[in-house]
């Protein structure tokens, strides 16, 4: 498939599968012979693993008798060489886990400009010409990051608790960003609506 792509390309997501043992903890012993598979696949399609910053693990399996709780990493950013040296200083980023047994990943893409290297700026909304809801929720999230970093190193009950009530504090921030959106709709419809009155 790789081999006829002339452009740089990348993709990112759950590919159900981990490259190496070193990918895996807990649970059943590591298929190589999958592995391997997953390895030449990529090959095949002429693609990297563009690596990751964060938590070493992305997927979280539920607890089994015998085998503890299984942790892999399920989801990455795969992209070729051309792609690659389109954008040189990108990153992967491995995002705080809230609502799934996945941790959802985040690509960063710096862009060349006039020999600089800048960081593409991510879309921000301000509330009432206050940041106040994105900013709680950057510090949640970066409080939820350090938390399951931890607990993917050992347990912690205190930690655990913690997490949840962090994950409770998060869902409450995004039901406001969610009612915040809700009302900007509502008043750009009416004001459209008035508009097309005249």
């Amino acid at each position: 498939m790789g081999q006829h792509i002339t452009l740089p390309w990348m993709v990112i997501g759950d590919f159900n599968k981990i490259l190496t043992a070193a990918e895996k903890m807990g649970g059943a012993l590591v298929d190589m012979r999958k592995c391997l598979r997953f390895n030449r696949w990529i090959q095949d399609c002429g693609l990297l693993d563009l690596g990751s910053v964060g938590p070493k693990f992305t997927w979280r399996g539920h607890e089994s008798r015998g085998y503890g709780r299984v942790h892999e990493r399920l989801d990455r950013g795969l992209g070729n060489q051309l792609w690659r040296m389109q954008f040189p200083a990108m990153c992967v980023r491995v995002l705080p886990r809230v609502k799934s047994d996945h941790h959802p990943i985040l690509v960063e893409l710096y862009s060349r400009d006039m020999n600089t290297l800048k960081p593409c700026r991510p879309f921000k909304f301000e509330a009432h010409g206050r940041l106040t809801i994105v900013l709680p929720k950057k510090i949640v999230l970066a409080r939820l990051e350090g938390i399951q970093k931890a607990l993917s190193e050992g347990g912690n009950l205190f930690l655990n608790k913690f997490k949840k009530v962090l994950t409770n504090e998060y869902n409450q921030i995004l039901a406001q960003v969610e009612v915040f959106w809700y009302q900007k709709s509502r008043c750009q419809w009416k004001a459209k609506q008035f508009v097309d009155s005249l």
